[in-house]
């Protein structure tokens, strides 16, 4: 197909989201990792997104199959031929698995000698006159070998989501070892021993030689069911950048991507954002995300960084020590697991020396005791302190270049820290901040074909307003049909009314009889968090709906529920952030928190949504809720149960009703409640 830019400020009359031009260059966007993901991406502008895990119930699912990416296509109207390229985001450690009884029929081969004359060629040479970037295999000349020659950990193959009862049946595809190349490998750059030397970066020369952005991906043919697509592989973090920069709507922005690896040379990267190019600047060399994970398991939640976020705020940061802040001493040399390590053994030897008691370190059932609560909030604070040290560091190098820089950009799983993201923008006023609602891995084949479409092939960025959300409704559509099937299912053992455009009204005043109720609109959204199409709601001024919905959820009763917030009215109940927050990533004071308990921390502070008329039935409801109540204000949670993803489809969403305390499910304008 013939590319077609869409013109600057194509926007859809009816909704304010971006609407998809005839005959564009259509890139169909792959994640096999964990999150797995396809995403099919027109112009720039992103038409569908479907989550492995929420097709298999299995959470951070791995891989995905051959339906998968026919669905996906079929979502976005298209069909395997209409797609011009294909871009595939690198998993780090995970290898790309397929199933041979699948017939998913995908295969790669190195080709960059004349077969993609559109797609550049990366850099076969180090960016730096130093010449500091290691080389490393020939990235992606790959050769299927038999999983049973790399069997996954316990904790993968539970996540595999094809044939996971079966090794035998999969094969990963892996490049050779010990072969040395030009090429530098996707997963090396340069780094600074220490956050210190960011201003010594030279940003003018960096900027100046566009060709800096080529060591970041491998031109690649690839053959799928049949059909042959000129595709590449784009870094990981490279992925995380561009999901971020190409939906924010700025001009030119810092870009910062960091996440849970283990080993910090692939945890992060920085990146300058100007029109429709990135231009990789630096590693950050940073272990946050997989320390952060660390401590969770040390206190007892697991490595589960959500939860430590909402266990900090009980305890405080008594044990936090300076010398953990990587521009005060440069811990290059180790990985997330030894910082982690000798960060616990310092601490809890301080600990002792104040007189804390330690027996209940690492209990489940005794989190909320000061030796783990103060663990949390000192790690939650070493944390902060290093990400404010990263964008510190990196203002003053762009300063001193005299770059302007009108926004920061953030992508990776650590994105999703809702206080820092807060604290950021607090320090950093004077900037738009920006951070996609799929940050995490969710959002890495969006990235990957945002990459490839601007970046590479060096279209135009679709015109934005800054701050004009980008909608994250963007999961498989539910059919009427589904629905009545649904509940037809289940005869005898619900009863079904459909309200159609009444269901908003009728909603709102369950919940002000404080009835808890399930809402279910529309296409899912995308990321880890419910955005009001997949949510779990209850009267927020009814401090005993907090325990209350935690039971439903089978959740610990301490941990905290989000609100969600009339984006109009949301200044009179919520400071100290940034509004609009349509995608729930920023913290705010609540202003008065006992008229809101159910959604007040500990610390007084709540992670807020603000919901425009973009959310569609979403908003109706929360105008009719504040019309009988005069709250605008509701608690808004995900509706899946304990370690599930969020419900997908309408069958799901009853299955949780019959199987929970739940009072009410709304599906699509149909009221459902438990026959009694």
């Amino acid at each position: 197909m013939a590319a077609c830019a869409i013109p600057q400020g194509f926007v859809s009359s009816c909704l304010g989201f971006h609407t998809i031009p005839p005959n564009g260059v259509n890139i169909l966007g792959l994640h096999f990792g964990h999150d797995g993901a396809v995403a099919v991406v027109t112009d720039g502008i992103v038409r569908t997104v479907l989550l492995t895990e929420r097709l298999t119930r299995v959470k951070h699912a791995v891989g995905i199959d051959r339906a998968m990416i026919e669905r996906a296509l079929r979502e976005a109207g298209l069909s395997l031929d209409d797609i011009d390229y294909c871009a595939i985001a690198t998993t780090q450690t995970i290898p790309i698995i397929l199933s041979r009884k699948d017939e998913i029929a995908l295969d790669f081969s190195a080709d960059t000698a004349g077969a993609l004359p559109q797609i550049p060629s990366p850099v076969t040479g180090p960016p730096y006159a130093s010449g500091n970037i290691w080389l490393s295999n020939e990235t992606f000349n790959f050769s299927y070998r038999l999983w049973k020659e790399r069997r996954p950990t316990a904790e993968m193959a539970k996540r595999l989501s094809i044939n996971r009862d079966s090794f035998d049946d999969l094969e990963v595809v892996m490049p050779p070892e010990n072969v040395v190349s030009p090429v530098a490998w996707l997963d090396t750059w340069p780094t600074p021993g220490s956050l210190s030397t960011l201003p010594e970066l030279k940003l003018k020369q960096l900027l100046a030689a566009p060709e800096n952005r080529l060591l970041f991906h491998y031109p690649c043919t690839i053959r799928l069911s049949g059909k042959t697509i000129p595709g590449v592989f784009v870094d990981h973090q490279a992925a995380h950048a561009a999901d971020a920069f190409y939906q924010s709507g700025l001009s030119s922005s810092l870009i910062l991507t960091y996440d849970g690896a283990s080993q910090p040379l692939s945890a992060g990267l920085l990146c300058i954002g100007q029109g429709n190019t990135i231009v990789p600047v630096a590693r950050p060399y940073t272990w946050l995300g997989g320390f952060y994970n660390c401590v969770a398991h040390a206190v007892g939640l697991g490595y589960d960084a959500g939860k430590l976020m909402g266990l900090a705020p009980y305890g405080a940061p008594n044990l936090f020590d300076p010398a953990f802040v990587e521009s005060a001493r440069s811990l290059k040399t180790m990985n997330a697991l030894g910082i982690a390590d000798q960060w616990l053994k310092e601490v809890l030897e301080r600990a002792k020396t104040l007189g804390y008691a330690t027996d209940a370190l690492g209990n489940r059932a005794r989190v909320l005791e000061p030796i783990n609560a103060d663990l949390a909030a000192s790690a939650h604070k070493t944390f902060e302190e290093n990400v404010l040290a990263i964008i510190r560091g990196m203002s003053a190098a762009a300063l001193g270049a005299g770059i302007d820089l009108e926004g920061i950009c953030m992508g990776g799983g650590c994105a999703l820290s809702c206080p820092t993201n807060s604290l950021i923008a607090a320090e950093n006023s004077s900037r738009h901040i920006y951070i996609p609602p799929s940050c995490d891995d969710t959002g890495l084949a969006v990235g990957a074909a945002l990459w490839m479409q601007h970046n590479l092939l060096g279209a135009s960025v679709p015109s934005r307003s800054i701050g004009e959300p980008v909608s994250p409704y963007l999961g498989a559509n539910i059919q009427p049909a589904a629905v009545q099937s649904a509940i037809a299912a289940v005869n005898g053992l619900v009863a079904a009314e459909h309200l159609g455009a009444r269901a908003a009204t009728a909603a709102a005043t369950d919940l002000a009889a404080n009835k808890v109720i399930g809402w279910f609109e529309g296409r899912s959204e995308i990321g880890p968090r419910a955005l009001g199409h997949r949510s779990l709601l209850a009267d927020p001024r009814i401090a005993q709906n907090w325990p209350r919905v935690n039971d439903i959820k089978g959740r610990e009763k301490w941990r905290p529920f989000a609100p969600a917030v009339l984006a109009e009215r949301a200044s009179e109940h919520f400071s100290g952030m940034p509004f609009p927050s349509p995608y729930m990533l920023f913290t705010g004071d609540v202003i008065d928190r006992a008229a809101l308990p159910a959604i007040t921390h500990t610390d007084g502070t709540a992670r807020v949504q603000t919901v425009s008329a973009k959310a569609g039935g979403f908003h109706d409801l929360l105008t009719a809720f504040a019309a009988q109540t005069t709250c605008p204000v509701v608690m808004n949670t995900s509706l899946n149960g304990p370690g599930e993803p969020i419900v997908e489809t309408p069958d799901e969403a009853i299955r949780f009703l019959l199987g929970s305390e739940m009072d009410v499910l709304y599906v699509d304008g149909h009221r459902v409640t438990k026959q009694r």
